[in-house]
């Protein structure tokens, strides 16, 4: 089965100014964005930290703007029957957030790894730091444990 893309947007911040606990100015750019997204199909999922009467405002709010939400706070029944049950973390395939960091994709030979021990320069072949001599990995593993004597 092929799921449609879901879209977890923030409001405070993201869909509208930041002004808790009141209500911000449209950001139509966001906006935008959101109803290109739904007109090919992806869903909408209200993610915010907003609660009751304040979270009733926001929803009343996106409906006063056209953003049709397929749920708030929660995951879509389909992820549900999915996952075989509603975890707390909303899945999303996009998180939109005013708060988020986006990582730059990085090549794994950019990467320049370090001993989580003594932070010394390790090359990605090496089992043992070339300082502490400490055990990084065995072959094969991810396990970090001390070098035996």
């Amino acid at each position: 089965m092929e799921y449609p893309k879901i879209i977890a947007v923030d409001f405070d911040g993201t869909l509208a100014e930041n002004a808790w606990p009141g209500i911000g100015l449209p950001i139509y750019s966001t906006i935008v964005a959101l109803f290109k997204e739904q007109s090919m199909g992806a869903k909408v999922i209200l993610w915010t930290n907003r609660t009751g009467e304040r979270l009733d405002e926001a929803v009343a709010w996106c409906k006063e703007m056209g953003i049709v939400l397929d749920a708030v706070n929660e995951n879509l029944p389909e992820m549900v029957d999915f996952f075989g049950g509603d975890c707390r973390k909303v899945f999303a395939n996009e998180y939109w957030d005013d708060r988020a960091v986006v990582m730059p994709p990085v090549k794994l030979d950019q990467l320049r790894m370090c001993c989580t021990y003594c932070g010394y320069g390790l090359e990605p072949s090496d089992c043992f730091c070339g300082n502490c001599g400490r055990l990084i990995f065995k072959p094969g593993e991810f396990e970090r444990k001390e070098r035996l004597q």
